[in-house]
């Protein structure tokens, strides 16, 4: 992911601004740059947010390591699990880049919600029903712990489950004055700050720049 310094986007930000309010008498009658710059600084964060979660799975970054160990449900050594299991995941995580683990013909790059219809076919005793190696199933959903994403692949008889690779989108914090945004996702982005600014105005032209962000997506 890229880091960006929060000086820079509030500067792009202001630029759009700028380039769109001059015949608004609302935006124009700001004068105060300063106060202009912290409206702007503080919208960042929910702006990076929400075009990290709506955007495709193919405009996203890497993203970070998932780290947490491998659980199964049927247990941990050759032949004595059923494909199905879970990753504990760090309290900042928002969204799955991608879940693979060695046996997969295929990674999983969209998660399912425990309120998808799918996921109570995943606990069926029917094998045919959940989730396989060719086609596998991740759900987030809360364990006693707290947030894990859970895996269903069939693959009975198998040793146990490798993680090859896991990523995802950590909640966007400032840190040191500088975010991690996705490459890809920084022009939307800064349509949807300056977005999100213009509705503190109540001003029209918030709707224009929501379009425009949607556009890059």
């Amino acid at each position: 992911m890229r880091t960006v310094q929060v000086t820079d986007l509030v500067r792009d930000v202001k630029i759009i601004l700028n380039e769109n309010i001059q015949n608004d008498p609302i935006l124009t009658a700001d004068l105060n740059q300063i106060e202009l710059e912290e409206l702007i600084n503080g919208r960042i964060v929910d702006a990076v947010r929400s075009i990290h979660e709506a955007a495709p799975s193919e405009m996203l970054d890497d993203g970070l390591d998932i780290t947490g160990s491998v659980q199964t449900y049927g247990g941990t050594g050759a032949g004595d699990h059923d494909g199905t299991g879970y990753v504990p995941l760090t309290d900042d995580f928002m969204r799955l880049v991608i879940f693979k683990l060695a046996t997969w013909k295929r990674p999983v790059v969209m998660a399912i919600a425990d309120t998808d219809p799918k996921y109570p076919m995943q606990k069926s005793r029917f094998l045919g029903v959940r989730g396989g190696v060719d086609k596998p199933i991740c759900a987030i959903t809360t364990g006693n712990s707290g947030k894990i994403l859970e895996f269903f692949s069939v693959a009975p008889g198998t040793v146990a489950p490798v993680i090859e690779k896991a990523k995802y989108l950590p909640l966007p914090k400032i840190d040191n004055g500088a975010i991690l945004v996705c490459t890809k996702l920084y022009t939307p982005i800064m349509y949807e700050c300056a977005a999100l600014v213009s509705l503190t105005f109540k001003d029209e032209i918030a709707k224009s720049f929501f379009e425009i962000a949607k556009s890059y997506l």
